[in-house]
């Protein structure tokens, strides 16, 4: 019996732990950007994005509740600057977090195009509108879904091997930069970096 009452307080330990930062999360997400709820619903914050059951499993997300854009996509590439050095650009491949971020902001999918809506939740409806709506011309944006490590082999005086306070997805050498890389959908500060741009800090962490 006494094993029992210890192992169930060490699970509940553990599931409080674990859901401290989500607590935390939610927090400071409320009211904020990301906080797709319709004016005064209190409803589920998370939804929008996450559900407990029948989440996507198609995308590289934790239980993801979008739907995901189809669109097709310009990207920012050789096209656009020969001395790009990041390999074939697709939002498509990978982890596919870039295009996760698309699933509102290229303006084609609305905001309340979920999976499964929670019950006693109203979310905003319409597209995302002004300079948030990147569209489906990443061409003009700084780019994303192509290889960090490609870069930094070809221009090893350009780019740091190991950055800091960006946040690369993949294995080393497959490392990939991605909408996440400099932002955090979670946090709170101007424009949700991952780090304060002070003096260019999070744009020289990768570019030397």
């Amino acid at each position: 019996m006494a094993y029992r009452i210890r192992s169930t307080l060490i699970f509940a330990t553990v599931l409080a732990v674990m859901a401290g930062p989500a607590f935390a999360q939610k927090a400071q997400m409320s009211g904020k950007k990301h906080d797709l709820r319709a004016a005064g619903n209190t409803g589920d914050l998370c939804g929008a994005c996450h559900t407990s059951h029948n989440a996507g499993t198609n995308y590289g997300a934790l239980l993801w509740n979008r739907n995901t854009t189809t669109a097709t996509f310009t990207y920012y590439n050789t096209n656009v600057n020969a001395d790009f050095k990041g390999g074939t650009v697709d939002i498509t491949a990978g982890n596919k977090i870039s295009l996760l971020c698309m699933s509102c902001h290229d303006g084609t999918i609305a905001l309340d195009s979920v999976l499964y809506t929670p019950s006693g939740t109203t979310f905003k409806t319409g597209l995302m509108t002004g300079a948030a709506k990147l569209s489906t011309d990443l061409s003009n944006d700084h780019p994303v879904a192509f290889s960090y490590d490609s870069s930094v082999t070809a221009l090893p005086a350009v780019y740091n091997t190991t950055p800091t306070l960006a946040k690369l997805f993949g294995a080393t050498g497959t490392r990939r930069v991605e909408c996440a890389s400099c932002h955090d959908v979670h946090a709170i500060p101007s424009k949700m970096l991952r780090a304060p741009n002070t003096n260019s800090q999070l744009c020289l962490d990768c570019h030397k």
